[in-house]
Formats: structure tokens, sequence, C-alpha cells
């Protein structure tokens, strides 16, 4: 699906345990953090963006912690250790991420940055969600959000539905459905 989507999109923006499984592909430490051990499939992405194209956005910097109750750090990808675990993005991907989005007429969001029930870690995940807000209200953005964890995140951070062009409970079936 990933790679339908890189043959199409100017921007796929990866975050959480999905980016992870990017920078362990392409040779970065994860430590202890979640991910995918899919290294062929990443790459096969990372190719069909570049001949198409699409422009791969991933974390350049995270919150890291040896746990989620453990002292919070902020890394860049060169420094991450195998004793850490990677629970949200930095505020260079942050402002990252703000720039391309704000370049877009049409963003689709489908899942959460970080761990945003936790305070510590849930700082990438509220600026995207503010960003996003601006970019429908301020640019006339489309926005369109899928997915149960995604929703959750919008309304705790102060958001609704009308905040946003277009909110789907279904994130997985709206991902194959646009990937068609």
């Amino acid at each position: 699906m990933l790679r339908n989507f890189a043959s199409r999109l100017d921007f796929l923006i990866l975050g959480g345990s999905l980016s992870t499984t990017f920078l362990d592909a392409m040779g970065f430490k994860v430590g202890n953090s979640f991910f995918e051990k899919n290294v062929e499939e990443a790459l096969a992405v990372i190719e069909t963006a570049k001949e198409s194209g699409c422009k791969i956005i991933l974390p350049v910097d995270h919150a890291v912690a040896q746990n989620l109750e453990s002292p919070v750090t902020v890394k860049d990808n060169n420094d991450v250790t195998m004793e850490d675990s990677i629970f949200d993005i930095g505020e260079k991907t942050s402002r990252i991420i703000e720039e391309t989005i704000r370049k877009c007429k049409t963003i689709f969001w489908n899942g959460p940055l970080g761990v945003f029930e936790h305070e510590s870690f849930k700082g990438g995940t509220e600026r995207l969600t503010k960003a996003l807000v601006s970019c429908h209200k301020e640019n006339g953005a489309k926005t369109i959000i899928g997915g149960g964890d995604s929703i959750f995140a919008m309304r705790s951070f102060g958001y609704c539905e009308q905040d946003f062009s277009y909110v789907s409970t279904g994130g997985g079936a709206l991902l194959h459905f646009l990937a068609l």
C-alpha cells in the first residue's frame, strides 16, 4: 500500500512505529523502539518514491527515554542508542512537517506521531493537529483524518470534526480505499 502512495503523492510523511521501521532499514539505530523488521519493503517504498518524485519525510530527531516513566531526552537520528526507546518526534521534525504540509492542498492524516496519551510524548501529535487545523482554516487545504487513534488525539487536544474537512473512524479501511 505504501508503494502505491509513494507513486502518487508529492509527500509521504512517516512517524510513529512506521518511521522506526524505515529508519532501521536505512541503517539508523532505533534502540528498543517498536518497529517491523521489513527492510526490503521499506527500501522498495523509498525506491518507488525516488522514481516518482515523492519526497518521504522521516523524523530527524526524537523524544526518547528508556521507558514511558523515565526522563526524556531529545536526540538526533545518529545519537539514538540501543538503550533508547523512541516515543515521539522532536521539535526539528515537527518544524519540517509543518513547513511541508503548508505547501499541500490536500492532507490525509492516519495515526499519531508518538505516544500522545503520555504528557511527555504528546508534543509531535499535538503540533501536527494544530498545523492541520491551521492549514484547513487559513489556507483552505482539504484535511482528512482517518482512524480512531487520530480522532482520539484530535479531541484530546480540544479540536472537533468541524475543524477538518472530513473525519472517518475507519483508518485502515480508508487507507485501503485511498490506495486504490
